[in-house]
C-alpha cells in the first residue's frame, strides 16, 4: 500500500504461508516485523534491501512513488 511522500508498506510471499513486512518512511525503508534489523542501498531505480542479516530482496522505486 503506498502513502504520500514515500510512505510505503510492503509485503512479500516468500513461500510457506510467511510474509515479511518492510515499511517506508520518506522514500527510505525503515523496518520489518519481529525487530529484525533491515539494511538497504539504492541502484539506479531499485532498493536493495537486506532483512535479518540473511533475506534480500529488490524492490523497484516505482513500488514506493508510483510510476
Amino acid at each position: 500500500s503506498r502513502g504520500q511522500g514515500g510512505t510505503a508498506s510492503v509485503w512479500v510471499d516468500i513461500g510457506g504461508g510467511v510474509e515479511r513486512y518492510i515499511a517506508f518512511r520518506n522514500g527510505e525503508p525503515v523496518t520489518s516485523e519481529a525487530g529484525l534489523d533491515i539494511t538497504y542501498e539504492r541502484s539506479g531505480d531499485l532498493y536493495l534491501i537486506r532483512v535479518g542479516g540473511v533475506e534480500r530482496y529488490e524492490i523497484p522505486e516505482a513500488v514506493i512513488f508510483g510510476g
